[in-house]
């Protein structure tokens, strides 16, 4: 059995960001024709199996909550978001942090031979690690919905960040 502090956030329902999801597209339903990558996500291509680790995460974990002493890592910062999750949603949201808002066709490459070796090394099955990577999108996507719940234009936005994120996942052999 393991112990969780109590004031630690339960983790995220893959079904229920899907499901929120596709409640903003039934209120748009123009926007299905914007982000059909993500509307075409099944409860099988997000959610974690009943079996899979669940241990305290981060949850924003990226580079800038990382402090360096020289070249040695010294601190991670910035932990309001903690909360129950599978560990490989941190790494997932690492990864979909590194190309949100676009990097260099080299960083990009060895991002992606990096996320390569550290998902044959892992241990983990892939489909853990895609439904990692698809809570991360949805919660990108969400977060981005629900900043503007009543504007179309919202589609836009969610599909210019996804495409970015769907590239990833094919470089790393993710893509379903």
């Amino acid at each position: 059995m393991t112990l969780m502090p109590p004031d630690v956030e339960p983790a995220r329902d893959g079904r229920a960001l899907r499901s929120e999801f596709a409640d903003y597209v039934a209120r748009h339903p123009l926007s299905r024709f914007v982000v059909g990558r993500l509307t075409a996500l099944t409860d099988a291509d997000c959610a974690f199996a009943a079996d899979a680790p669940v241990a305290v995460i981060h949850g924003d974990f990226h580079a800038g909550n990382f402090g360096f002493d020289g070249e040695a890592l010294a601190a991670f910062y910035d932990f309001d978001l903690l909360r129950r999750g599978n560990p490989l949603e941190d790494l997932a949201f690492l990864a979909t942090e590194e190309v949100k808002r676009g990097i260099a066709a080299e960083d990009f490459a060895r991002l992606s031979e990096r996320m390569r070796r550290l998902i044959a090394e892992s241990g983990r099955p892939r489909d853990e690690w895609r439904a990692a990577f698809n809570q991360a999108r949805l919660w990108e996507a969400l977060k981005l919905v629900r900043r503007h719940p009543d504007r179309l234009r919202a589609a836009l936005n969610v599909t210019r960040r996804d495409r970015r994120f769907v590239r990833l996942m094919r470089a790393i052999n993710l893509a379903s």
